[in-house]
């Protein structure tokens, strides 16, 4: 990683908060599709950016003069996707290229960089190959009239007529609920394309169940409604937080309590989202209603998710 030295608390928010300024109206006339997907992936930090306008530094700033010793989650996620469509000689082609461009370490420990990651993306690799048969990437730009709002964007990782999402993370709710949400929106769009789901973690393919354009038009409306409601107060919902779908009817308050102090309160591995902290610091979690609310929230964006990608959740 990289060594700074940041302000901690509220003086990581850029800019100064004015509490009697009035709050913009935000207008649902054209919706990003990334931005979409980005606020159900984290509804904390949707609410603080896009209503309260407060932004907090979640990544460590890059001074000119800092060395790259090591490589971080960011840079090694980053660099897993771009080793994933090459073969070993290419990946040291794109070793010399990013030792000068800073993005790995100096010498010998670039080469170390590049092999650890490298190994990390074999099976994965093996995965796409045996799912795309040869095929190219290609993107497909979408628009989807949603009574009044556009969701318009593009979906990269097409491969004839397969979209393809692999995840590399340990914390995968929040990456099938990203390729689920980028599949109801190319359904709806009207293609008539495949997903499939590679986790590197399980190294296993999941190809999704089939979705009818009617059925993604209908829940994109529907996460549109919820998205909305994103903006008036934060939704009761987080992907990290470990719970099956299957699990979700029964989830009662002492199990949801568990559930948030496991994720939030975890002194082996702490929480480093500073949005969810400083509500959970407020205490969000202690509010009337949360736990119903909670589980409304994850009816849509939650338990579709075992019926979509079939396997996935089987323990």
């Amino acid at each position: 990683g990289l060594v700074t030295y940041l302000n901690a608390g509220d003086q990581l928010a850029q800019g100064i908060i004015d509490p009697n300024k009035q709050r913009e109206q935000t207008t649902f006339t054209e919706v990003s599709l990334d931005a979409f997907i980005g606020f159900f992936k984290n509804p904390f930090k949707g609410y603080y950016n896009n209503v309260l306008k407060i932004y907090y530094r979640e990544e460590d700033v890059l001074l000119e003069e800092e060395e790259v010793f090591e490589l971080d989650h960011l840079q090694q996620w980053e660099l897993k996707n771009e080793l994933l469509q090459v073969d070993d000689q290419a990946a040291l082609a794109l070793k010399d290229k990013l030792v000068k461009t800073g993005r790995l370490p100096l010498r010998h420990m670039a080469d170390v960089a590049i092999e650890t990651v490298n190994t990390a993306v074999m099976g994965p690799r093996e995965l796409l190959a045996s799912t795309v048969s040869g095929d190219e990437p290609s993107s497909l730009q979408i628009e989807i009239d949603l009574a009044g709002t556009t969701l318009k964007g593009s979906l990269k990782n097409v491969y004839g007529d397969k979209l393809v999402q692999v995840s590399f993370s340990g914390n995968e709710c929040k990456y099938l609920l990203e390729a689920y949400i980028r599949y109801l929106a190319l359904r709806a769009a009207g293609f008539s394309h495949s997903l499939f789901y590679i986790s590197a973690k399980k190294n296993e393919i999941y190809p999704a169940a089939h979705i009818t354009q009617q059925e993604a038009k209908a829940t994109l409306a529907a996460l549109l409604q919820l998205y909305k409601e994103g903006h008036e107060d934060i939704l009761a919902f987080y992907p990290s937080f470990k719970l099956m779908p299957a699990d979700l009817e029964n989830l009662d308050l002492a199990a949801f309590e568990k559930l948030v102090k496991n994720e939030l309160e975890n002194f082996l591995f702490p929480s480093t989202d500073p949005y969810i902290l400083k509500e959970y610091g407020k205490g969000y979690y202690e509010q009337p209603g949360i736990l119903e609310r909670y589980k409304s929230t994850c009816e849509l964006l939650l338990k579709p998710l075992a019926r979509v990608f079939p396997g996935f959740y089987d323990k």
